[in-house]
């Protein structure tokens, strides 16, 4: 049987399963699911027993992470869904797990970047014969949406392997 924190756990990830999936087909990812995550913050926590003194520090980095969000946001690096959903996440993953959960979905980010790149660079080739100039193409690629919530999720989930143990 499970217990109320691995339960917690395990509602956080299907979240983020929920996430991606979104993100993938629709570029959009709904509000309700970084509030949900975040609603569901407080149950793992207090199925966890953390110092009380301590409960501060991970509000303040999903805060600060918010904000880092919405500045990204307008700059048109990132889409709104991904700064919430990356707070929400960065609320879960607290100190100890805020750099490996942006170095993994840092590093899931860049591939999928890479694979849509190449899979848009195929596309092409296979459209006009292969014999073009590539940077045109490089160009509009970068322009073009990139579904981060993908990564963002795959982050989530490294945290939420490593908070079940």
């Amino acid at each position: 049987m499970l217990s109320a924190s691995h339960l917690a756990i395990v509602c956080f990830s299907g979240l983020l399963c929920w996430a991606l999936v979104s993100d993938a087909l629709t570029f959009k990812i709904p509000n309700r699911i970084p509030i949900a995550i975040a609603a569901l913050y407080p149950v793992w926590v207090m199925t966890n027993s953390p110092a009380l003194d301590r409960l501060w520090i991970p509000i303040v980095i999903a805060a600060g992470v918010l904000a880092a969000g919405f500045v990204a946001f307008s700059l048109r690096l990132i889409g709104g869904g991904d700064a919430k959903l990356l707070a929400a996440v960065s609320l879960w993953a607290g100190p100890e797990w805020l750099v490996p959960l942006l170095l993994v979905t840092t590093l899931t980010g860049g591939l999928l970047a890479v694979a849509i790149m190449v899979a848009a660079l195929a596309r092409r080739r296979m459209a006009v014969g292969g014999g073009e100039e590539l940077a045109p193409l490089i160009g509009a690629i970068a322009k073009s949406k990139l579904p981060y919530g993908i990564a963002i999720a795959a982050g989530g989930l490294f945290v939420a392997a490593g908070l079940w143990t």
